[in-house]
């Protein structure tokens, strides 16, 4: 029988964002173009299925980190937050969880998008390492060969400009 024992471990001496924290305030003035053609890209894929209508919240970023350590904080939107009346699954997935979407800002002012399929998103600061967050994100049993138990996926940024972790490389998607 195998023990488990490594996420216990990793998760001693962190500390985490709390996880219903409005972080909008945060949410850099430069976001705000990608933001809306994103928003948008959503919108169209909704009104394109069956003409639905499409419901996106005022603010849908769910919080922030810098992650590359550039000083500017790279936002986190949860598709879940969005909805379109044609499909009742299109943003909020199925058992494998929904879309998160990571926008990591680029010296361009611009941002390059990395998805993860995950229930939520969590930040956790190292103690030893505030500089360094971790992308924390509950997954899907299957994604950890332990089909009816939650697992968890931990990305930090490489200097390679991608997500590392134990489990693989998440390249950006756009």
């Amino acid at each position: 029988m195998k023990k488990r024992l490594f996420p216990v471990l990793l998760l001693a001496g962190f500390a985490t964002t709390p996880v219903s924290a409005p972080v909008s305030a945060q949410t850099p003035a430069t976001f705000s173009d990608t933001y809306a053609d994103f928003v948008e890209t959503l919108r169209v894929r909704c009104t394109g299925f069956e003409n639905g209508a499409f419901d996106a919240p005022a603010e849908a970023v769910s919080r922030t980190a810098d992650f590359n350590g550039d000083g500017i904080t790279d936002p986190i939107v949860e598709e879940w937050r969005f909805s379109c009346s044609s499909s009742a699954t299109m943003f909020s997935g199925g058992t494998g969880g929904s879309y998160v979407h990571l926008f990591v800002s680029q010296p361009d002012g611009g941002y390059s998008r990395f998805e993860f399929l995950a229930y939520a998103a969590m930040i956790v600061t190292p103690q030893s390492r505030p500089d360094r967050p971790v992308l924390l994100l509950p997954q899907h049993g299957a994604n950890c060969d332990v089909t009816a138990e939650p697992c968890y996926a931990a990305y930090v940024w490489s200097e390679t400009g991608r997500f590392v972790s134990t489990g693989g490389v998440v390249e950006a998607s756009q």
